[in-house]
């Protein structure tokens, strides 16, 4: 989250095309994150990858939704 745009284009130009959140025990990035780093990597044409376990899935929805 605290990475600058200009680090995302120098990323970018360097062939990253995406974020991964990995919401299991032991992941550093937290929920409260997603939803501004998916529009902050947006414009880049970067994809957010989840690994997190399924059963949460009913608590997460709505912010799923708001990220397409």
């Amino acid at each position: 989250p605290d990475v600058s745009d200009a680090e995302l284009e120098r990323l970018t130009k360097a062939g990253m095309r995406g974020i991964r959140y990995f919401m299991l025990p032991g992941g550093v990035l937290p929920w409260d994150t997603l939803e501004t780093m998916a529009a902050r990597v947006a414009p880049f044409g970067w994809h957010v990858q989840l690994q997190l376990d399924g059963r949460t899935l009913p608590e997460r929805a709505a912010l799923l939704k708001r990220l397409t």
